[in-house]
């Protein structure tokens, strides 16, 4: 059994689901699109879960029985990325922050997915929520972009601005109607941000980059590990969205999801990008 619980205040999560919390942040980050799991120490090439160990279930079978992993492209040593305890203690930071969460638990208490929502400042999202790569986005310039798109001024460093991010769904539980009650308790939750802007943060290759372009969210500003800053003017406009759509039958938004799908792909086509290995260099 499943239970969607929500957290207005996410520094209101019980302790008990902090560790599968964590355990969930683990496999967003580390398996596939995003693929942070392994460094190689030598040439920065990056590898997911599912370059070491075959597939997320084995993953989980083994989990932390298997260090010794050699870079694929040049045979080095390679080393975590980031390390269970290192993202327990960010976890533990960041949700004393203006953070609203939403939790897919089981009937066994462990946390299987979840929707993160963050109030926060121009300056401290470019600054600290997307400065996690080496060499990402001009910082500068995505402030600017930002100021100018948002609030019509060259410097809105310090406005304030809604960011949904840290989104995950287990793929064991990853069916859409759960994804969407999600994402719609965690918007309601928070009506009096009607109207801030929001930001998303999407990649080209993963699965929510159609679903955000769907739901009228405009792209801004990419970088070289296929990440897109997408934008939309006012909170309001996405629960306006979220009451309107049908998810199941709604032929506009399924022939949305078709062409934003065909436009990531062209995109990447045009980046000369493989989906293959990538580098943190």
């Amino acid at each position: 059994m499943l239970e969607i619980k929500s957290y207005k205040d996410a520094s209101l999560i019980p302790e008990e689901y902090l560790p599968s919390l964590v355990d969930s942040e683990i496999e967003c980050w580390w398996s596939r699109p995003f693929d942070e799991y392994k460094k190689c120490d030598d040439c920065g090439a990056i590898f997911s879960i599912e370059d070491v160990y075959g597939s997320l279930e084995e993953f989980r079978k083994g989990r932390d029985d298997w260090t010794d992993f050699n870079c694929l492209v040049c045979s080095c040593s390679t080393n975590f990325i980031y390390e269970k305890k290192a993202f327990l203690e960010l976890l533990q930071d960041y949700i004393k922050k203006d953070v609203s969460a939403v939790l897919l638990v089981t009937a066994e208490q462990k946390v299987e997915g979840f929707w993160v929502l963050l109030k926060t400042t121009v300056w401290w999202l470019v600054e600290n929520e997307f400065a996690t790569r080496p060499g990402s986005y001009d910082k500068d310039l995505l402030k600017d972009k930002l100021s100018n798109e948002l609030f019509w001024i060259s410097d809105a460093y310090h406005k304030e601005i809604i960011c949904l991010h840290q989104i995950y769904i287990s793929p064991y539980f990853r069916h859409w109607d759960i994804s969407f009650n999600i994402m719609k308790e965690l918007f309601y939750l928070n009506k009096e941000y009607l109207d801030f802007p929001v930001i998303w943060e999407a990649k080209y290759d993963n699965r929510f980059y159609p679903i955000s372009r769907s739901m009228w969210f405009s792209n801004l500003l990419d970088d070289k590990y296929w990440y897109i800053v997408q934008i939309i003017q006012k909170y309001w406009l996405v629960l306006d969205f979220l009451q309107e759509i049908n998810w199941y039958s709604d032929k506009k938004l399924i022939s949305n999801l078709f062409k934003y799908k065909k436009e990531s792909l062209r995109i990447l086509k045009q980046k000369k990008k493989t989906l293959n290995t990538k580098f943190y260099n």
